[in-house]
């Protein structure tokens, strides 16, 4: 078959012309291969750039949260570090003895 055939049959199976249609497809099966294992092998071929991608934002999306992760646990440690004194300063205060102080009268001036 030779190349301006080739650009007329596909032309025409573009179009569903029946007998391009019927045509590639004994072309195919004379093959051994079928229009969905072509469209098979595209899909592998084009999407590998593609899982690529993917994987890629999936990786850092993992990151992205492990990093989170540590810095929650890292606040949540603080936080109990932080209540523990002041449980501990609010324990003391309320434990201590303090001294009574007696109220004094304020000495008055003597107006003039």
């Amino acid at each position: 078959m030779k190349a301006g055939q080739a650009k007329q049959i596909a032309k025409d199976y573009a179009r569903n012309d029946a007998s391009a249609v019927k045509e590639v497809n004994e072309l195919l099966a004379s093959r051994g291969v079928t229009l969905d294992n072509l469209l098979v092998d595209g899909l592998i071929a084009r999407n590998q750039e593609y899982l690529t991608v993917v994987e890629r934002i999936d990786r850092l999306i993992t990151t992205a949260e492990s990093r989170r992760y540590d810095s929650l646990h890292e606040i949540d440690g603080h936080r109990r570090t932080l209540g523990k004194a002041v449980r501990r300063t609010i324990e003391n205060i309320e434990e201590s003895e303090f001294p009574v102080i007696e109220e004094v009268p304020a000495r008055r001036k003597a107006v003039r």
